[in-house]
């Protein structure tokens, strides 16, 4: 469970601890103008990280409700001016659904991560919350403030860890190639629009999000996506044969298609918590039908409680682990003979 911080002084920590983080990770900086629509900030200094960069400061409004830390991200340009890519911008107190970015905590771990609600703008028709969801096939997460009202948002990065600044400017990168997507068109083409409804139908169901985690030294929670895309780069080297291709989207992880049919379907978990296995073997069951292959993906540094292994075999659910590195997924991990 994830809840949001509202006191001041918890978010102002916690907003130190990312700045300082991002920049201690930066491989340089240098000074720019920034532009944005309607305006610009010159002569600002940048934190950056080859073609990404990373800016941060403060703005006032007479009013308090707009009052925002500014995270602002963008692509690197060689030009006197950059642009920005995407803001995750922070209030300094309370709970204000207008401003995109926002901190909570795991209750289990105590690690506190940035959230961006994942509305991007940009001026353009098509640019939006619901086909960037889609588009990039980032899954919303559920988090509660103090009066256990809940706020979505994805889950973009935790605020310290040698992965901090590779995981968040993985976040910038979708929103970057978003965008591209949309200036040249490719969200108008019928099958990301067949993918855009089937993404709104499923938002429509109830749904929500179980799940539990350890704490360790490398964040599994927001390395999801990278271990995702791990699976898919191994299982292009095994080959596809025919009309078979690899897809993704809300409602699972990663799935082989032929004929519009689903071969084969995969699960990752960042756990091997109970709470995980038994939602993981639940979504397999669910989308993958009795002919298709159905494949649970597990951490290899996490035990497998007494009794699985025997259970996925009745099943009919084959395993799969992989091990998180500071700068690789390792999949399928070279595990010891048992």
């Amino acid at each position: 469970m994830f809840i949001m911080l509202e006191a001041r002084r918890d978010i102002a920590a916690a907003r130190k601890v990312l700045e300082a983080t991002l920049k201690k990770q930066a491989t340089g900086s240098a000074r720019r103008t920034i532009g944005y629509p309607g305006g610009s900030r010159p002569g600002e200094t940048l934190s950056t990280f080859g073609e990404y960069w990373f800016w941060t400061g403060k703005t006032s409004r007479d009013d308090s409700s707009a009052v925002r830390h500014l995270h602002w991200f963008g692509l690197w340009s060689e030009n006197d001016g950059v642009n920005i890519t995407v803001e995750i911008n922070t209030v300094p107190a309370g709970r204000n659904d207008r401003i995109g970015g926002f901190f909570a905590r795991h209750s289990d771990t105590g690690t506190i991560y940035l959230f961006h609600s994942a509305r991007i703008g940009g001026g353009r028709a098509g640019v939006g919350k619901e086909a960037f969801l889609a588009w990039s096939d980032l899954k919303l997460e559920t988090v509660l403030d103090a009066e256990g009202k809940h706020r979505e948002g994805v889950l973009v990065g935790p605020i310290e860890d040698p992965s901090t600044s590779k995981v968040v400017l993985s976040y910038v990168e979708k929103v970057a190639a978003f965008k591209e997507a949309v200036r040249n068109g490719a969200i108008d083409e019928p099958e990301f629009q067949a993918k855009l409804q089937k993404f709104r139908d499923y938002y429509k169901e109830p749904h929500g999000h179980v799940t539990g985690h350890r704490a360790s030294v490398i964040d599994y929670v927001s390395r999801h996506g990278e271990v995702v895309d791990a699976l898919k780069a191994w299982r292009d080297e095994q080959g596809l044969i025919g009309g078979q291709r690899i897809v993704k989207n809300v409602l699972i992880d990663l799935g082989v298609i032929e004929d519009q049919a689903l071969e084969e379907v995969y699960e990752v978990k960042t756990s091997t918590d109970r709470s995980c296995v038994y939602a993981g073997i639940g979504q397999l069951m669910v989308h993958g039908h009795h002919d298709c292959r159905r494949v649970l993906v597990l951490p290899a540094d996490g035990p497998l409680f007494q009794g699985l292994p025997e259970a996925l075999s009745a099943l009919g659910i084959d395993l799969i682990r992989y091990r998180v590195g500071k700068d690789k997924v390792q999949l399928p991990a070279d595990l010891p003979a048992e």
